[in-house]
């Protein structure tokens, strides 16, 4: 099985030459405009010398002074100039993220502060809210004896009124009149 597996197997490298627009791929065009640059190291312009002899600074057989692997002083000084351009750059862009966190942070800071506030007065406001609503009951239990009472104050006046209508003196029937329902409907105090 395994003698078929690499049989059937084959490396390909295969190149994109156009895009499917129709056009040349930009990341190909940009690859064919590089070109080779100079030399950083002026006493290295031979083909044979790699680039792991120019990191580790080891010479070639053709090279033998070390004086040779120094770098030029105005390439040297135009990669760090960039370099501190770049870090200007981003430390600047840094400073913009942090101030721009910095005052969200603040929004969001007096944003729970608020809210907070308006929690402490919901909360006092639903105290209050709760301490009448135990009144209510109160009152609503106090009413309803005072009803009970005044029914049965009404009850025994109308029965007297009606006592004195039929076995009462003259002088008083006139005046005892009892309470009808309609007399309760017309007092200023229903609503």
């Amino acid at each position: 099985m395994g003698a078929t597996e690499s049989r059937s197997l084959k490396d390909e490298i295969t190149t994109i030459s156009e895009s499917k627009g129709g056009g040349v791929d930009p990341n190909l065009k940009a690859l064919h405009s590089l070109k080779v640059a100079g030399a950083l190291l002026p006493g290295h312009s031979s083909p044979e010398s790699g680039l792991k002899e120019i990191l580790l600074g080891q010479s070639s057989p053709s090279q033998t002074s070390v004086e040779n692997l120094s770098l030029d002083a105005t390439a040297t000084a135009e990669l760090f100039s960039l370099y501190h351009e770049w870090q200007k750059e981003n430390a600047t862009k840094l400073c913009k993220r942090q101030e721009d966190l910095g005052y969200r942070i603040e929004a969001v800071e007096e944003l729970a502060l608020k809210l907070f506030q308006r929690l402490g007065h919901s909360a006092s406001v639903m105290r209050t809210t709760a301490s009448h609503l135990d009144q209510v009951g109160k009152l609503r239990s106090d009413v309803k004896d005072m009803k009970q009472i005044l029914e049965t104050t009404l009850h025994e006046y109308n029965s007297l009124c009606k006592n004195i209508h039929d076995n009462g003196p003259e002088f008083l029937k006139p005046s005892a009149k009892p309470f009808s329902a309609s007399d309760f409907d017309n007092s200023p105090f229903q609503q």
